[in-house]
């Protein structure tokens, strides 16, 4: 029997908490996902391979510092036409998941699903549905942290003043948080972090 796959919307902050998979064709990609339960978290190979490029010299400066990174996301724009590419690529999805069966690959490990669902359909109305379950969270950048504490100490300190960022450190490591206005705007906030990380 198929296992089960869902395509609602994920929030970054509970990325690590599904394993994730890519369906194989070709256009503007949505990831599936299904519970992670207690699976170990990705190696750094496969993290590398699907970060975002924001992202990349800051998470090798962690790595340098004996930090360990879970699934982040650099946060995205969102424009009208980008929704109705996803809702188009998830109803052709749905098609497929109905019928022959949709190939969908790990992520994680590379090997390959063919999920089937005779009565499955796309958990969005619509590209203004999916547009609208995607609002409140777009350019919702997340990196995760843990540990030695003076490292992370250090990429605090580092934070404190770079706009449209916040942090959030506990007993279970460092969320890095980042939401601006713009794309821009964004992505000159991770530069930032990752510049004066390096001085």
């Amino acid at each position: 029997m198929s296992p089960a796959f869902s395509a609602a919307y994920v929030a970054p902050a509970a990325f690590e908490q599904r394993a994730w998979f890519a369906p194989e064709r070709q256009g503007v990609r949505w990831f599936y996902h299904r519970p992670r339960g207690a699976r170990p978290l990705p190696r750094p190979a496969v993290l590398d391979a699907t970060l975002d490029p924001p992202l990349v010299d800051l998470v090798r400066w962690a790595r340098a510092h004996g930090l360990t990174t879970g699934p982040p996301c650099a946060g995205h724009s969102l424009s009208p036409r980008a929704a109705a590419l996803i809702f188009e690529g998830l109803r052709h999805d749905a098609e497929l998941v109905r019928g022959p069966g949709l190939v969908l690959r790990d992520v994680e490990t590379g090997a390959r699903w063919r999920w089937r669902h005779p009565g499955y359909r796309v958990p969005f109305t619509g590209a203004a549905a999916v547009e609208a379950a995607l609002r409140g969270h777009v350019r919702e950048g997340f990196l995760p942290l843990q540990g030695p504490t003076p490292s992370l100490e250090r990429v605090v300190r580092a934070a404190r003043g770079v706009p449209y960022m916040r942090t959030a450190l506990d007993k279970d490591g460092l969320a890095v948080h980042v939401q601006a206005p713009t794309q821009t705007a964004q992505d000159h906030a991770w530069r930032l972090l990752t510049q004066r990380l390096a001085l």
